[in-house]
């Protein structure tokens, strides 16, 4: 999985989770969403986060925090919730490679 796509969905988690309440609410009328899915997938890869790491997506992710509001609330300064928000980036897209089932391959 690209960076880029891990971004992505990362960005559909945050809404899911500030919206989660009322989200779920639907969940029994319609169904589970395809991001109520992608949310447990991240959360099999989050558990195996280094401490740092776990912290930092609850906050940033199911708390909804923003990188300033963090920051803040952690005494830490923008850029390094910035750094650290690369390293959880890096640490998502490195452990889907490894734990994403390779594609079929056509027989040659």
């Amino acid at each position: 999985m690209a960076k880029s796509e891990v971004q992505v969905e990362l960005s559909e988690l945050k809404y899911y989770y500030a919206r989660k309440k009322e989200l779920d609410a639907y969940e029994a009328i319609l169904g589970k969403s395809r991001v109520a899915v992608l949310a447990e997938k991240y959360q099999a890869a989050i558990c195996q986060a280094p401490i740092r790491l776990y912290d930092l997506y609850i906050e940033l992710y199911i708390n909804n925090h923003t990188w300033e509001s963090l920051a803040d609330k952690w005494s830490y300064s923008t850029q390094y919730i910035a750094k650290q928000a690369t390293e959880l980036n890096k640490y998502l897209t490195d452990y889907f490679a490894k734990h994403q089932p390779e594609p079929a391959k056509g027989v040659n």
